[in-house]
């Protein structure tokens, strides 16, 4: 694989997206990249443990793309960023498991990071709080994304 392949965060909701109608065919088109190589997937120890409790359907999926990824383990660094967003008031304490996947990519230099889930994150009032990590997470113009570090995917 490349080393300029870009290194992208994906949490739950892109791998459940395949089997949901509304996002169905953005996550498949997604995995079909990642077959190609043109991105490379990042996920982590957070998103291992959510994935257990999925349907059987989602599990095989993330089984068959996990030797293709990069699994980030949780760390106090991700938590305790995670935590400043909460803090600060990107997200509410109820999201705080979103706001780990954001710490967890902008702590790991992921060039974007990939959800279905993070609508409240897309927002002006959020976008200056995300800004206290080692990078910078932003809101993508696209919907439902956020990018961190570089442009949006």
């Amino acid at each position: 694989m490349a080393t300029d392949t870009a290194r992208i965060y994906v949490d739950m909701s892109v791998f459940g997206g395949v089997f949901d109608d509304e996002f169905e065919a953005a996550s498949r088109e997604f995995f079909q990249q990642v077959a190609d190589g043109r991105f490379r997937v990042v996920t982590s120890a957070a998103v291992d443990a959510e994935v257990q409790g999925a349907p059987e359907a989602v599990r095989r999926l993330y089984e068959a793309v996990l030797p293709l990824a990069e699994v980030l383990p949780v760390s106090p660094a991700a938590r305790d960023l995670a935590e400043e967003y909460v803090r600060a008031g990107a997200v509410t304490a109820r999201s705080r498991e979103d706001a780990l996947h954001v710490a967890l990519a902008a702590i790991h230099g992921c060039d974007a990071l990939v959800s279905w889930d993070f609508r409240h994150l897309c927002t002006l009032r959020a976008y200056p709080c995300l800004q206290r990590g080692e990078r910078t997470a932003r809101p993508s113009p696209d919907r439902d994304r956020v990018a961190v570090g570089g442009d949006p995917i």
